[in-house]
This record gives structure tokens, sequence and C-alpha cells, in this order.
């Protein structure tokens, strides 16, 4: 798995009805179609915010805790599910899960 994505809707309101949020006019001016979006590339998140969903304009990938700087994130796109079971992962599968 190489951990890229294409972002296909022509535009953001599109987006947004496609993922079941709220479309904010601040941020459609940062929406542009991608056709190869790599780990550490900023990109759409859709977020749970209590009982509803967030789309929101940020960087994407898998930062362990204990990592100094993001500069080993873009290795760690391939955890397999047996890592999140080893305590040090803990917080990141119960605390923050998002889509991307």
């Amino acid at each position: 798995m190489c951990g890229r994505f294409t972002l296909f809707p022509e535009d953001y309101a599109e987006l947004a009805r496609l993922t079941g949020t709220e479309a904010d006019v601040a941020l459609a001016e940062h929406y542009r179609q991608r056709y190869n979006t790599a780990p550490m590339q900023r990109s759409w998140i859709v977020r749970a915010d209590r009982e509803s969903r967030v789309l929101e304009y940020g960087r994407w990938g898998l930062v362990n805790f204990w990592a100094k700087d993001n500069k080993r994130a873009a290795r760690q796109i391939n955890a397999r599910a047996v890592i999140f079971r080893r305590p040090k992962a803990k917080g990141a599968r119960s605390v923050r899960r998002d889509r991307v």
C-alpha cells in the first residue's frame, strides 16, 4: 500500500455533501482537485465532533506521540492493526481516530 489517494469532487460544496458535513465558506478557497495526495501533505479530513462531522483542511499521516518531528510520519503509513494493539499506540487508536 502506498498511502496515496485521489480527491475527485469538482468543488468544495460537493465534497461537503459527499462526506455528510456542512460547507464552510471560509475553507472553500483551499479546495482543489488532487490526483496524487501523499502522506504529510495537506488535504481534507473528516473529524467526528460530538454528534456531528466536521470537514477540516490539514496535514494527514500517522505521527506517533514519541516522535520528535514529522519526518518519520510518512514511514508509518503502512502501520498494521497489530501495531495498534501495543500499549504505546493505545492513545492513537482510542482518542485520535479520523478519516482522510
